[in-house]
């Protein structure tokens, strides 16, 4: 392709059959599962299974922690100094 997709309009690339990138690990898992078929050839046994629910487990451990940035905001709420302005 000699465009530059990132300047397509999304009704160009789906004309052209340009896939995005999934946006998070979630998604990511969910595009192997849907190509689990075609991988399973090149994969032994059930280590698509296996790899996709330790890569789910990951993004539950991540997506439970809280954003670094959001920390100083929690230290002022246990503090009781909510009046202050935080700057990110």
């Amino acid at each position: 392709m000699d465009q530059d997709i990132y300047k397509l309009t999304p009704e160009k690339r789906r004309e052209l059959s340009v896939k995005e990138l999934p946006g998070s690990l979630a998604e990511a898992v969910e595009s192997v599962k849907s190509d689990s078929e075609f991988l399973s050839p090149i994969f032994p046994g059930d280590l698509l299974g296996v790899m996709m629910e330790l890569e789910m487990e990951n993004y539950r451990a991540v997506s439970a922690r809280p954003h670094l940035r959001v920390l100083p905001l929690l230290r002022l709420i246990q503090t009781g100094r909510t009046r202050q302005t935080v700057f990110f």
